[in-house]
């Protein structure tokens, strides 16, 4: 949670990565207070980026609605932008799932950001299907 503070050329123990490197299929749950009415997500993808295959925003009413779903073109470890039209709703949490299979070695995610007409914001906490050291 937090705004960006890892190395983005190596591996960081300030971002998140999964409990294994290659492990498939995973999700960061991030929660946004309060919550914003978005128009874009910003991911900074540090160490193995390019994992990223989906976006759920949940509302206020923990309705979920994909933002996003594809194949992350994130080549070099930076910035992953997606932008959407603006939501009719107030985003409370991200949701993304992760393909840690597609690059070998740690995909590992510093810090979302979610972007609004009225703002930004970063992550407030989080919680994921797994995590190194955990």
């Amino acid at each position: 949670a937090g705004a960006p503070d890892a190395q983005s050329l190596q591996d960081d123990p300030r971002a998140w990565a999964s409990e294994k490197a290659d492990m498939g299929e995973q999700w960061l749950e991030l929660r946004y207070d309060p919550a914003l009415v978005a128009s874009s997500v910003r991911i900074f993808e540090v160490c193995v980026p390019g994992a990223i295959t989906r976006i759920v925003a949940i509302d206020e009413r923990e309705e979920a609605h994909e933002l996003w779903s594809g194949v992350d073109p994130t080549a070099t470890p930076g910035v992953f932008e997606v932008q959407f039209a603006t939501t009719a709703f107030r985003v409370r949490k991200l949701y993304l799932t992760l393909d840690t299979n597609r690059r070998p070695g740690w995909s590992e995610i510093d810090a979302v950001e979610l972007v609004g007409p009225q703002g930004r914001a970063w992550a407030s906490g989080a919680r994921a299907s797994s995590s190194y050291g955990h």
